[in-house]
């Protein structure tokens, strides 16, 4: 979803460019050189296997990227199926030329400025504007019939990344040092210039929820609720009040979502933002407040790590 700021936040989901896909492989096919350029703000490090960060993969045909920038662990990586003008056909061509390639490595938690440029073989990563990777290609990119471009995780759906992604822009040439460098410190002055937001994070145990949003004739695509915690520890921020509402996403896509079923006593640890700074998304218009009276005096807050769309409900302990 797209936080403040209208920068996507990415955590258990992607996005799916639906009508962008065919356009885009297409133009990059017929250049023969491309460049994939983007503003990312790594979650966590892929520990786990690799995220998809931008995904250029077909409809049919199998729904494996042609053209990926992954991160596995604090790694950046380009994948790239190539086409060969010397090969009878592409089919057969990807699949001898599936090539992975590595970049550079990121931070977590810190924006930073990713270009990765190629043609005529030549690859060249650029990071915050500087020249960080080199490598050869083998052969170019090439597209036949439908493609989607997914933003967060491949077309499959089976290599999610977290983290907050902007400035996303494919193309169909390479683009030189200096117009990297430029379009780096435009992203930077941009950033610069945002109202700072307190962030506060806690440790805290969860008290009550309230009642979950019911559909209605016209179903909310989306709603939140609120949430009382015992506020254990302040790791990051002020905060000096014994308790704290939190606004979680409670539906989503019109689907109640599992964090709503999660028990009293539970231990979280949250990042939280006032509530009242958290966008014009975040709004008392979809909400469900079935708490008691003696909480009103509370400061609000919302789920800014986005901790209900990720959360997933632990298995109940075997019976003896």
């Amino acid at each position: 979803m797209l936080d403040r700021d209208n920068v996507l936040r990415l955590a258990g989901g992607s996005y799916d460019a639906q009508f962008v896909g065919g356009p885009t492989a297409a133009a990059l096919s017929r250049a023969g050189a491309f460049t994939l350029e983007a503003c990312i703000t790594p979650e966590h490090p892929a520990d786990k296997g690799t995220g998809t960060i931008i995904s250029l993969a077909p409809v049919r045909g199998g729904s494996s990227a042609r053209l990926a920038l992954v991160q596995t662990r604090r790694r950046l990586g380009l994948m790239l199926a190539a086409g060969d003008a010397r090969a009878p056909s592409f089919a057969k061509a990807s699949e001898g030329l599936r090539q992975a390639v590595p970049l550079c490595e990121v931070e977590t938690g810190t924006m930073q400025h990713v270009a990765v440029t190629c043609r005529h073989g030549s690859l060249t990563c650029y990071l915050d504007g500087r020249r960080a990777a080199q490598a050869r290609m083998i052969g170019t990119f090439t597209a036949h019939g439908p493609y989607r471009l997914v933003l967060g995780d491949t077309y499959a759906g089976d290599s999610d990344w977290s983290g907050r992604l902007e400035g996303v822009a494919i193309y169909a040439r390479s683009l030189r040092a200096e117009e990297v460098r430029r379009n780096y410190r435009a992203r930077l002055a941009l950033v610069r210039r945002r109202p700072q937001v307190p962030v506060l994070k806690v440790r805290a145990t969860l008290l009550e929820q309230s009642d979950p949003p019911r559909p209605g004739p016209n179903p909310y695509y989306r709603a939140l609720a609120i949430c009382r915690y015992r506020v254990d520890k302040v790791i990051e921020g002020r905060y000096e009040r014994p308790e704290i509402l939190v606004a979680h996403w409670a539906r989503w896509r019109n689907a109640l979502l599992p964090f709503c079923k999660a028990p009293p006593g539970r231990t979280l640890e949250m990042t939280l933002e006032p509530f009242d700074r958290a966008g014009p998304r975040v709004t008392r218009a979809a909400m469900s407040f079935t708490l008691g009276d003696e909480t009103f005096d509370l400061p609000w807050y919302y789920d800014a790590g986005l901790l209900s769309l990720t959360f997933k409900a632990g298995r109940p302990a075997a019976r003896p």
